[in-house]
């Protein structure tokens, strides 16, 4: 056999065509062996080429002219043959590389084969052309075509002549150059194809074309939507207490409650949406923008709106919080004590944020829902804070709590979920009898609602009123320290259930009304505060500290005190004795003490707890798992890597 040649293209039929060019053959002068017919793979998701092996007929084999030493032994290449002399009993071994076949005495040789000089040895190698692999995607909703090419390649191979070896491994040598029998005709067609004519980038194709390398880009775009904008509030009192971006606008996330503001000064602007442009894809088809969201806006009392822009009615401290869609926007006034908490004063209860100049004295009590700022030292005393704390002097003695009110709020969403899910299908059934009578639903009272309750919750009506219940007295109870919104909720629930004398909820349309303002409220409850509750001290011994947020502890640190946060607690100094508890991350100076005096420091299964200076006697917990310091340790970071406790 002579020269050979292996192409791939997409039928049969080409790759014949472009093999016999390449062998400047017709067809009767070569061998045609077809090795893969052209179709597609499986689940038709991508094509597959045809490939076929043509082999020139007559093959000129070359005479023998290299001379040959004497005593040699083993078998050599020479003229895409191979020459064995045996000078001794050993039969020297020949095996074929990737890219030749060897035939022996007419059959191929697979692997390691031992050879004598009576046997035929034949070597055949084939050209090989691999096509370019051409695709083109539609991404990005159809506005934008990729072209993706893989260049082709012509590889030659070419089997050189060796010496004698007693092992000899037979591979041709390969001169692999590139190969683009694509044109631009070609590319256009395959995108007129897709039904894409228009918008073409022809100088992307050229790039393409001329590509030694894979090569990928947009071939063809269609037109963007133009997003548009969702509602927005423009802050117009500027505080020191938040940041503003370039546009004067606050990321609700990291907004602080704004300083105080005047009687009937502007607060804020509300920034209508701005509804976007739709775009269109390569075919001509709409491409959507998204829907803008408007914001849905709750004024407290000494607010008020007047078009698009909102004042103040009275001097005060202006809040501003954002859950979801819903803006709550009122005023607080600010309680100034200017003296100490004591006998004299009597204990504070206030709906807002105090500052206290002074301190809180023993046996006192201090009860804020909104920031409380103490200018003194807290000595056994109580104080209770919904927002944040800042104690300026040192805490001995006394418990204080912080942002419980984010706990209670979060038990009372669960409690009101569970109601909602009996009230649901309470509605559901309300609205067929409406439907079923042709009434409408101001016109089914509370009497007939109450009665309605009865017959379709059936034998789980005990159940539902221990939960409501339950839910109705915890609001009852804390009423002081929960927003007007919880309350409101809470006489309806009773309103319909228990006294159809109250005019709260009158009908079935209020009753749907109900059940929409109870998802509003779990809503924004699920939401959450924007500014986690902070509590931050200076040094602390023999206290009692919890906050649902951080706890920050600035210089001496802590003696002896049981401190918990569902957040991450950070110690400047140190902490000897007690139990310290941050379930996100736990960050000490020096723990424990030089006599050994037991310290626990805590953190949940996934928490990370940093220490300094881990003295003997301290004792750390990573979810279930504890390690207890028998010496002194520097620098440790613990957590738990897959499911064991890692100490650096």
């Amino acid at each position: 056999m002579g020269k050979s040649v292996t192409v791939k293209a997409p039928t049969v039929e080409l790759a014949i065509e472009q093999a016999l060019a390449e062998l400047d053959a017709t067809l009767e002068q070569v061998r045609v062996e077809v090795i893969e017919q052209n179709g597609k793979s499986m689940y038709g998701l991508k094509k597959r080429l045809a490939e076929v092996n043509v082999t020139m007929l007559k093959v000129l084999v070359p005479e023998l002219t290299s001379p040959v030493d004497i005593g040699a032994n083993g078998a050599r290449v020479i003229g895409k043959r191979v020459e064995v002399i045996q000078s001794t009993d050993a039969f020297p071994i020949i095996e074929p590389g990737s890219n030749v076949k060897v035939f022996i005495n007419g059959r191929e040789a697979i692997g390691k084969m031992h050879v004598s000089h009576e046997d035929e040895i034949e070597i055949r190698v084939a050209d090989e052309i691999i096509p370019p692999q051409l695709s083109i995607r539609l991404i990005e909703q159809d506005i934008l075509a990729m072209l993706s090419i893989e260049p082709g390649k012509r590889i030659t191979r070419i089997i050189r002549d060796t010496g004698f070896q007693d092992a000899l491994y037979i591979e041709a040598d390969e001169l692999v150059e590139p190969y683009m029998p694509l044109t631009v005709e070609d590319i256009v067609q395959e995108l007129a194809e897709l039904g894409i004519t228009e918008r073409i980038d022809f100088s992307v194709i050229e790039d393409a074309l001329n590509a030694v390398v894979p090569f990928e880009a947009i071939i063809a775009k269609g037109q963007w939507p133009i997003e548009g904008f969702n509602g927005d509030l423009y802050l117009h009192a500027r505080g020191k207490n938040f940041s503003l971006d370039d546009q004067g606008r606050v990321d609700f996330r990291e907004m602080n409650p704004i300083e105080s503001v005047n009687e009937n000064e502007l607060i804020a602007t509300y920034l209508p949406p701005v509804q976007g442009v739709d775009g269109m894809d390569l075919f001509g088809r709409p491409v959507r923008t998204k829907l803008v969201r408007s914001l849905e806006f709750k004024l407290g009392d000494q607010v008020e709106m007047r078009g698009n822009e909102i004042y103040a009615l009275s001097s005060g401290r202006a809040i501003i919080e954002k859950h979801g869609s819903i803006i709550t926007v009122d005023l607080n006034s600010e309680f100034i004590h200017d003296g100490d908490v004591d006998l004299h004063s009597g204990n504070i209860r206030f709906k807002g944020d105090v500052r206290i100049k002074g301190g809180i004295e023993n046996s006192m009590y201090v009860g804020v829902t909104g920031r409380l700022n103490v200018g003194g030292s807290v000595r056994k005393a109580v104080v209770e804070s919904g927002k944040s704390a800042i104690i300026e002097g040192n805490i001995f003695s006394s418990t204080v709590t912080v942002g419980m009110q984010e706990v209670l709020e979060d038990v009372l969403a669960g409690q009101l979920s569970e109601l909602l899910s009996y009230l649901d299908k309470m509605q559901t059934t309300i609205l067929q009898i409406i439907h079923i009578r042709g009434v409408n639903p101001e016109e089914v009272d509370a009497a007939e609602l109450k009665e309605l309750v009865l017959i379709i919750l059936k034998e789980k009506y005990l159940d539902f009123q221990q939960v409501k219940n339950d839910f109705i007295q915890k609001v009852n109870k804390h009423s002081a320290q929960l927003s007007q919104e919880w309350t409101l909720i809470s006489d309806q629930l009773n309103s319909v259930f228990t006294d159809t004398a109250l005019t709260v909820v009158k009908n079935a349309h209020d009753f749907s009304k109900l059940l929409a303002d109870a998802r509003a409220l779990i809503e924004q409850s699920e939401a959450g505060q924007n500014d986690p509750p902070v509590l931050k001290l200076p040094y602390a011994i023999n206290s009692v500290l919890s906050c649902s947020g951080t706890i920050e502890v600035t210089k001496k640190g802590l003696s002896n005190c049981f401190v918990d946060t569902r957040g991450k607690v950070s110690v400047e100094g140190s902490c000897r004795g007690g139990e310290i508890t941050g379930l996100e991350k736990v960050s000490i100076q020096e723990t424990g003490s030089v006599n050994s005096v037991k310290t626990i420091i805590k953190t949940a299964m996934d928490g990370v707890i940093t220490i300094g200076l881990a003295r003997s006697g301290t004792e750390i917990w990573v979810g279930e798992s504890i390690y207890h310091f028998d010496a002194d340790k520097l620098g440790v970071h613990a957590r738990i890597v897959d499911g064991n406790l890692r100490i650096d």
